[in-house]
């Protein structure tokens, strides 16, 4: 459940817009912005259990193909088991490692988009953060958090 939603400023769409042309998503993104009247809040999680819950982008992980996407919670096993199995899948299972060895230290950006979409909504940039926010603070035992995120709504 998000517990806060507020739009976002003129000013902050345009640089997330900016900054979202500078990843992977940049071509999704651009058609959003382009066909749809898009709609930017900031968002929020405060219980890990919530987060754990919400799609990824990812339904292959290590070659195994799954009608569904991944939930961030079973994102970093999904990673786990198919990094030994493609290449993509070892190096995201490396930046996630990474990322969570930055959280530890407090020096990771979390810069978090995430789209609406008929069942609440679906991370679609920072996949990789978000599942490395997830397991650090699972390993930690925390269950309340404070994930902050953009919301796009179109």
């Amino acid at each position: 459940m998000i517990i806060e939603e507020k739009p976002c400023s003129l000013e902050k769409v345009q640089w997330l817009y900016d900054y979202l042309m500078g990843t992977s998503v940049s071509e999704s993104v651009k058609t959003m912005f382009r066909t749809f009247n898009i709609m930017v809040y900031s968002g929020k999680i405060t219980s890990l259990k919530e987060l754990g819950g919400c799609q990824t982008l990812w339904s292959n992980l290590g070659g195994f193909q799954r009608k569904t996407k991944y939930k961030v919670q079973e994102s970093y096993e999904g990673l786990k088991r198919g990094r030994y199995f493609d290449e993509r899948s070892m190096r995201n299972w490396r930046k996630v490692n990474e990322y969570i060895e930055l959280l530890d230290k407090e020096d990771l950006e979390m810069v978090i988009s995430a789209a609406k979409i008929h069942v609440g909504f679906a991370f679609i940039d920072g996949n990789k953060r978000t599942t490395a926010f997830h397991e650090y603070h699972r390993r930690k035992g925390r269950e309340e958090i404070d994930f902050s995120f953009y919301l796009l709504e179109y």
